[in-house]
């Protein structure tokens, strides 16, 4: 997302006397990538979601994301668009066999393979805690468990999608790709604290940039 050196292209008096071809690259240096231009697909498997829980989930998603110009969208297979990344997520019994683990994402020789597992019983099992502090909705009410355990697996799901894009196997210290945020901020109606880092930002928008030749 970080424009090239103006200094590294000599600037042409006007743009009159240029070809549509060096117009074009010129543009592909200077200009960040459009938003559209990086689009996730999400092939939910395994296990079903009620549907209110899958929607909240994937705006969680969306919501988290979409700042840093990605497109995220549930599909099915059969759907996914062609200029799209998919992702298949799929939902198992059980856990992870690891405390507080809601997701995985699986990497093979440092690079992170196209499939997610998440566990929406660690879910369920942290909703139901009672020393949980709820807040905006009524605890026990089938709405505020959906819009609760859609919000949890969304931001769960959110990072890991991180680890995707970012090809990054470890945790940040902060934001979105800590290891292990707290249990009332997965919840909390605020999600502003699962925004990236400044670190994380700045190596995903490098990530982005356009290559100049």
């Amino acid at each position: 997302m970080w424009p090239c050196e103006a200094r590294k292209i000599p600037a042409p008096p006007s743009y009159s006397g240029m070809t549509p071809t060096v117009a074009f690259v010129l543009c592909l240096c200077l200009l960040p990538l459009l938003p559209s231009q990086l689009r996730v697909d999400l092939v939910f498997a395994g296990r079903p979601m009620r549907s209110d829980v899958e929607a909240a989930a994937v705006r969680e998603v969306r919501r988290i994301w979409s700042a840093y110009g990605v497109d995220v969208r549930a599909v099915t297979a059969d759907t996914s668009r062609d200029t799209a990344v998919t992702l298949s997520i799929t939902l198992i019994e059980g856990d992870s066999g690891a405390v507080h683990t809601l997701a995985t994402t699986r990497f093979v020789e440092g690079q992170p393979r196209p499939w997610i597992t998440m566990y929406p019983d660690a879910v369920a099992s942290l909703l139901s805690s009672e020393y949980l502090a709820i807040r905006g909705c009524i605890r026990w009410a089938q709405s505020c468990q959906d819009a609760l355990a859609g919000r949890v697996l969304g931001r769960a799901l959110a990072h890991e999608l991180g680890h995707y894009l970012l090809r990054m196997p470890g945790h940040s210290a902060a934001g979105l790709m800590r290891a292990q945020p707290p249990a009332e901020s997965l919840v909390d109606e605020d999600w502003r604290p699962f925004r990236l880092s400044t670190r994380d930002a700045r190596q995903f928008a490098g990530m982005r940039r356009p290559p100049c030749r």
